[in-house]
Protein backbone atom coordinates (compact mmCIF):
# COMPACT_ATOMS: atom_id res chain seq x y z
CA UNK A 1 0.00 0.00 0.00
CA UNK A 2 2.37 2.42 0.66
CA UNK A 3 4.26 2.34 -2.66
CA UNK A 4 0.79 2.37 -3.95
CA UNK A 5 0.45 5.81 -1.99
CA UNK A 6 3.45 6.64 -3.06
CA UNK A 7 3.18 6.76 -6.78
CA UNK A 8 -0.51 7.88 -6.24
CA UNK A 9 1.41 10.93 -4.80
CA UNK A 10 3.35 11.73 -7.11
CA UNK A 11 0.82 10.99 -10.25
CA UNK A 12 -0.80 14.34 -8.06
CA UNK A 13 2.16 16.48 -7.75
CA UNK A 14 3.48 16.15 -11.11
CA UNK A 15 0.17 17.26 -12.73
CA UNK A 16 1.41 20.67 -12.45
CA UNK A 17 4.96 20.03 -14.49
CA UNK A 18 4.84 19.91 -18.20
CA UNK A 19 4.59 15.87 -19.06
CA UNK A 20 0.87 15.27 -19.44
CA UNK A 21 -1.00 13.36 -16.21
CA UNK A 22 -1.71 10.46 -18.58
CA UNK A 23 2.48 9.99 -18.66
CA UNK A 24 2.90 9.81 -15.20
CA UNK A 25 0.16 8.04 -14.55
CA UNK A 26 1.83 5.35 -16.84
CA UNK A 27 4.94 5.78 -15.84
CA UNK A 28 4.50 5.47 -11.86
CA UNK A 29 2.40 1.80 -12.51
CA UNK A 30 5.27 1.18 -14.68
CA UNK A 31 7.83 1.56 -11.85
CA UNK A 32 5.14 -0.06 -9.89
CA UNK A 33 4.81 -3.37 -11.90
CA UNK A 34 8.63 -3.71 -11.96
CA UNK A 35 9.08 -3.48 -8.30
CA UNK A 36 6.46 -6.44 -8.01
CA UNK A 37 8.02 -8.50 -10.36
CA UNK A 38 11.45 -8.06 -8.14
CA UNK A 39 9.58 -9.18 -5.40
CA UNK A 40 9.16 -12.79 -6.73
CA UNK A 41 13.04 -12.80 -8.09
CA UNK A 42 16.08 -13.77 -6.62
CA UNK A 43 16.64 -17.45 -4.37
CA UNK A 44 16.31 -15.56 -0.81
CA UNK A 45 14.48 -12.88 -1.85
CA UNK A 46 11.92 -14.33 -2.94
CA UNK A 47 11.43 -16.64 -0.15
CA UNK A 48 11.41 -13.50 2.27
CA UNK A 49 9.17 -12.11 0.52
CA UNK A 50 6.93 -14.81 0.57
CA UNK A 51 7.24 -15.69 4.24
CA UNK A 52 7.49 -12.05 5.22
CA UNK A 53 6.02 -8.86 5.51
CA UNK A 54 9.19 -6.64 5.36
CA UNK A 55 9.69 -4.26 2.67
CA UNK A 56 12.09 -5.01 -0.97
CA UNK A 57 14.79 -3.38 0.23
CA UNK A 58 15.23 -5.38 3.26
CA UNK A 59 14.68 -8.48 1.57
CA UNK A 60 17.48 -8.27 -0.72
CA UNK A 61 19.76 -6.70 1.89
CA UNK A 62 19.20 -10.14 4.24
CA UNK A 63 18.89 -12.33 1.00
CA UNK A 64 22.83 -11.63 0.47
CA UNK A 65 23.66 -11.94 4.09
CA UNK A 66 22.17 -14.91 4.10
CA UNK A 67 24.49 -15.59 0.59
CA UNK A 68 27.48 -15.32 2.49
CA UNK A 69 26.83 -16.83 5.55
CA UNK A 70 25.96 -20.07 3.33
CA UNK A 71 29.40 -19.28 1.87
CA UNK A 72 30.85 -19.52 5.60
CA UNK A 73 29.32 -22.82 6.17
CA UNK A 74 30.87 -24.37 3.07
CA UNK A 75 34.22 -22.99 3.62
CA UNK A 76 33.86 -24.63 7.08
CA UNK A 77 33.21 -27.41 5.35
CA UNK A 78 36.12 -27.08 3.49
CA UNK A 79 38.50 -26.31 6.10
CA UNK A 80 36.74 -29.66 8.20
CA UNK A 81 37.71 -31.72 4.89
CA UNK A 82 41.33 -33.56 4.02
CA UNK A 83 41.71 -31.22 1.14
CA UNK A 84 42.75 -28.77 3.13
CA UNK A 85 45.93 -28.81 5.51
CA UNK A 86 45.79 -27.87 9.26
CA UNK A 87 48.82 -25.23 8.72
CA UNK A 88 46.51 -23.49 6.03
CA UNK A 89 43.97 -22.52 9.00
CA UNK A 90 43.83 -21.87 12.73
CA UNK A 91 42.40 -24.73 14.36
CA UNK A 92 38.91 -24.59 13.98
CA UNK A 93 37.15 -25.39 16.89
CA UNK A 94 33.06 -25.69 17.77
CA UNK A 95 33.69 -22.17 19.68
CA UNK A 96 35.70 -20.51 16.80
CA UNK A 97 33.52 -21.85 14.31
CA UNK A 98 30.64 -19.34 16.53
CA UNK A 99 32.30 -16.53 17.23
CA UNK A 100 33.79 -16.24 13.50
CA UNK A 101 30.61 -16.59 12.29
CA UNK A 102 29.55 -13.72 14.47
CA UNK A 103 32.32 -12.02 13.45
CA UNK A 104 31.84 -12.42 10.17
CA UNK A 105 28.43 -11.37 9.70
CA UNK A 106 29.37 -7.89 11.38
CA UNK A 107 31.83 -7.43 8.43
CA UNK A 108 30.02 -8.13 6.07
CA UNK A 109 27.07 -6.08 6.86
CA UNK A 110 29.15 -3.37 7.16
CA UNK A 111 30.37 -4.11 3.93
CA UNK A 112 27.17 -4.85 2.12
CA UNK A 113 25.70 -1.63 4.41
CA UNK A 114 28.59 0.92 2.95
CA UNK A 115 28.36 -0.52 -0.56
CA UNK A 116 24.34 0.41 0.01
CA UNK A 117 23.77 -3.48 -1.84
CA UNK A 118 19.83 -2.61 -0.80
CA UNK A 119 19.43 0.33 -2.96
CA UNK A 120 20.40 -1.53 -6.37
CA UNK A 121 17.06 -3.37 -6.10
CA UNK A 122 19.01 -6.17 -7.72
CA UNK A 123 17.30 -9.31 -6.06
CA UNK A 124 20.54 -12.57 -5.46
CA UNK A 125 20.68 -14.50 -8.18
CA UNK A 126 21.78 -17.86 -8.66
CA UNK A 127 24.89 -15.74 -10.11
CA UNK A 128 25.74 -13.79 -7.13
CA UNK A 129 25.22 -17.38 -5.46
CA UNK A 130 27.84 -19.36 -7.22
CA UNK A 131 30.58 -16.70 -7.56
CA UNK A 132 30.69 -15.68 -4.15
CA UNK A 133 30.84 -19.65 -3.36
CA UNK A 134 33.32 -20.51 -5.80
CA UNK A 135 35.15 -17.06 -4.54
CA UNK A 136 35.26 -18.65 -1.18
CA UNK A 137 36.05 -22.15 -1.90
CA UNK A 138 38.64 -21.11 -4.83
CA UNK A 139 40.53 -19.60 -2.80
CA UNK A 140 40.63 -21.76 -0.04
CA UNK A 141 41.88 -24.47 -2.83
CA UNK A 142 44.28 -22.11 -4.47
CA UNK A 143 46.14 -21.50 -0.81
CA UNK A 144 47.11 -25.60 -1.32
CA UNK A 145 49.16 -24.84 -4.76
CA UNK A 146 53.01 -24.98 -3.51
CA UNK A 147 53.64 -21.79 -5.38
CA UNK A 148 50.83 -19.82 -3.77
CA UNK A 149 50.91 -21.61 -0.35
CA UNK A 150 53.17 -19.37 1.39
CA UNK A 151 52.39 -15.84 -0.18
CA UNK A 152 52.31 -13.08 2.07
CA UNK A 153 51.12 -9.51 0.97
CA UNK A 154 54.41 -7.69 3.27
CA UNK A 155 57.33 -5.44 2.61
CA UNK A 156 59.17 -6.66 -0.59
CA UNK A 157 57.08 -10.47 -0.95
CA UNK A 158 57.55 -9.85 -4.43
CA UNK A 159 61.22 -10.71 -4.28
CA UNK A 160 60.09 -14.29 -3.28
CA UNK A 161 57.51 -14.81 -5.84
CA UNK A 162 58.19 -17.72 -8.28
CA UNK A 163 57.80 -17.29 -12.04
CA UNK A 164 54.61 -19.40 -11.59
CA UNK A 165 53.38 -17.19 -8.32
CA UNK A 166 53.95 -14.12 -11.19
CA UNK A 167 51.77 -15.45 -13.75
CA UNK A 168 48.93 -16.66 -11.48
CA UNK A 169 49.38 -13.30 -10.07
CA UNK A 170 48.99 -11.13 -13.25
CA UNK A 171 46.80 -13.59 -14.77
CA UNK A 172 43.83 -12.60 -12.00
CA UNK A 173 45.16 -9.39 -11.76
CA UNK A 174 44.67 -8.19 -15.11
CA UNK A 175 41.05 -9.18 -15.25
CA UNK A 176 40.42 -7.31 -12.30
CA UNK A 177 42.15 -4.38 -13.25
CA UNK A 178 40.42 -4.55 -16.57
CA UNK A 179 36.85 -3.99 -14.60
CA UNK A 180 38.16 -1.63 -12.52
CA UNK A 181 39.19 0.49 -14.70
CA UNK A 182 36.22 0.51 -16.59
CA UNK A 183 34.16 0.95 -13.71
CA UNK A 184 35.95 4.11 -13.36
CA UNK A 185 35.50 5.21 -16.89
CA UNK A 186 31.82 4.48 -16.00
CA UNK A 187 31.88 5.89 -12.97
CA UNK A 188 33.40 9.60 -14.64
CA UNK A 189 31.17 9.25 -16.97
CA UNK A 190 27.84 9.31 -14.76
CA UNK A 191 29.32 10.77 -11.85
CA UNK A 192 30.02 8.17 -9.12
CA UNK A 193 33.07 8.06 -8.67
CA UNK A 194 32.97 10.06 -5.31
CA UNK A 195 30.69 7.38 -3.52
CA UNK A 196 33.29 4.93 -4.30
CA UNK A 197 36.42 6.87 -3.41
CA UNK A 198 33.91 8.10 0.23
CA UNK A 199 33.65 4.05 0.93
CA UNK A 200 37.59 3.49 0.70
CA UNK A 201 38.77 6.47 2.65
CA UNK A 202 36.64 5.33 5.40
CA UNK A 203 38.58 2.65 5.63
CA UNK A 204 41.61 3.74 5.13
CA UNK A 205 40.45 6.29 7.51
CA UNK A 206 40.24 3.64 9.89
CA UNK A 207 43.65 2.10 9.44
CA UNK A 208 45.12 5.18 9.32
CA UNK A 209 43.81 6.17 12.89
CA UNK A 210 44.98 2.49 13.83
CA UNK A 211 48.09 3.37 12.71
CA UNK A 212 48.16 6.51 14.57
CA UNK A 213 47.15 4.75 17.74
CA UNK A 214 49.78 2.09 17.42
CA UNK A 215 52.81 4.66 17.13
CA UNK A 216 51.56 7.03 19.95
CA UNK A 217 50.82 3.71 21.98
CA UNK A 218 54.46 2.93 21.41
CA UNK A 219 54.07 -0.36 19.52
CA UNK A 220 57.71 -1.79 18.37
CA UNK A 221 58.83 -2.94 15.19
CA UNK A 222 55.32 -1.77 13.08
CA UNK A 223 54.70 -3.67 9.66
CA UNK A 224 51.98 -4.18 7.54
CA UNK A 225 50.22 -7.68 6.57
CA UNK A 226 47.98 -6.92 3.89
CA UNK A 227 45.31 -10.43 4.56
CA UNK A 228 43.44 -11.41 1.90
CA UNK A 229 40.10 -10.40 3.52
CA UNK A 230 40.99 -6.96 3.71
CA UNK A 231 42.30 -7.24 0.29
CA UNK A 232 39.20 -8.31 -0.64
CA UNK A 233 37.03 -6.25 1.34
CA UNK A 234 38.26 -2.98 -0.03
CA UNK A 235 38.86 -4.05 -3.61
CA UNK A 236 35.05 -4.92 -3.01
CA UNK A 237 33.96 -1.29 -2.51
CA UNK A 238 34.74 -0.57 -5.44
CA UNK A 239 32.90 -2.79 -7.67
CA UNK A 240 29.00 -1.57 -6.76
CA UNK A 241 27.71 -1.02 -10.09
CA UNK A 242 25.70 -4.27 -9.84
CA UNK A 243 24.03 -3.70 -13.45
CA UNK A 244 27.24 -4.32 -14.60
CA UNK A 245 27.22 -8.42 -14.48
CA UNK A 246 31.14 -8.88 -14.66
CA UNK A 247 31.24 -6.52 -11.67
CA UNK A 248 28.34 -8.35 -10.01
CA UNK A 249 30.85 -11.00 -10.28
CA UNK A 250 33.67 -9.68 -9.03
CA UNK A 251 31.87 -8.54 -5.71
CA UNK A 252 30.91 -11.78 -5.43
CA UNK A 253 33.92 -13.41 -5.73
CA UNK A 254 35.71 -11.07 -3.73
CA UNK A 255 33.25 -11.34 -0.29
CA UNK A 256 33.45 -15.02 -0.72
CA UNK A 257 36.91 -14.29 -0.45
CA UNK A 258 36.12 -11.62 2.81
CA UNK A 259 34.43 -14.87 4.63
CA UNK A 260 36.94 -17.72 3.55
CA UNK A 261 39.69 -15.55 5.43
CA UNK A 262 37.85 -14.82 8.36
CA UNK A 263 36.48 -18.62 8.84
CA UNK A 264 40.00 -19.93 8.35
CA UNK A 265 41.88 -16.89 10.39
CA UNK A 266 39.21 -15.60 12.18
CA UNK A 267 39.56 -11.82 13.94
CA UNK A 268 43.24 -12.07 12.58
CA UNK A 269 42.54 -11.40 9.05
CA UNK A 270 41.93 -7.71 9.88
CA UNK A 271 44.79 -7.18 11.45
CA UNK A 272 47.06 -4.55 9.22
CA UNK A 273 49.58 -4.03 11.12
CA UNK A 274 51.46 -6.48 12.93
CA UNK A 275 53.88 -5.23 16.09
CA UNK A 276 56.64 -7.06 17.89
CA UNK A 277 55.22 -6.43 21.00
CA UNK A 278 53.55 -3.20 22.66
CA UNK A 279 53.70 -1.55 25.77
CA UNK A 280 50.48 -1.10 27.92
CA UNK A 281 47.95 1.91 26.86
CA UNK A 282 49.05 4.46 29.43
CA UNK A 283 46.80 7.11 30.61
CA UNK A 284 48.21 10.23 28.88
CA UNK A 285 48.11 8.63 25.79
CA UNK A 286 44.42 7.52 25.89
CA UNK A 287 43.05 11.11 27.04
CA UNK A 288 44.99 12.28 24.08
CA UNK A 289 43.42 10.42 21.57
CA UNK A 290 40.02 11.08 22.91
CA UNK A 291 40.30 14.74 23.33
CA UNK A 292 41.85 14.90 19.80
CA UNK A 293 38.86 13.01 18.52
CA UNK A 294 35.90 14.64 20.63
CA UNK A 295 37.85 17.96 19.49
CA UNK A 296 37.37 16.87 15.79
CA UNK A 297 33.65 16.04 15.89
CA UNK A 298 33.36 19.84 18.05
CA UNK A 299 34.40 21.74 15.24
CA UNK A 300 32.45 19.68 12.49
CA UNK A 301 29.73 20.27 14.93
CA UNK A 302 30.07 23.63 14.74
CA UNK A 303 31.16 24.21 11.29
CA UNK A 304 27.60 22.82 10.57
CA UNK A 305 25.90 25.06 12.68
CA UNK A 306 27.58 27.94 11.45
CA UNK A 307 26.51 26.79 7.65
CA UNK A 308 22.94 26.21 8.30
CA UNK A 309 22.40 29.35 10.00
Amino acid sequence: MSIISSNLLDYRTSRSSSCPPEYNFIRASQEFNVLEKKKKEGIMNSVLQTFTNAPLHATIFWSYMIALTSCYLWSETLQSSNLITSDAHNDNTVTTFGYDLILSWLVTYFLLDIQSAYSHKIPDSFVYWFFAHAGAIGFALLGEVSFLKHIAIVKDFWKHLTPAAWFTIIFFGSIILYVAVRELIDSIRKRRLKYSLINISIVASAYGYMFYVLKTGGAQDIHYHIHHAIFAGVLALWFTNWSNIWEKILNAILMGIVVEGINFYGVGELFLFLTKNSIQMGYNTAILISSLFTFIILVLYIITKCINK
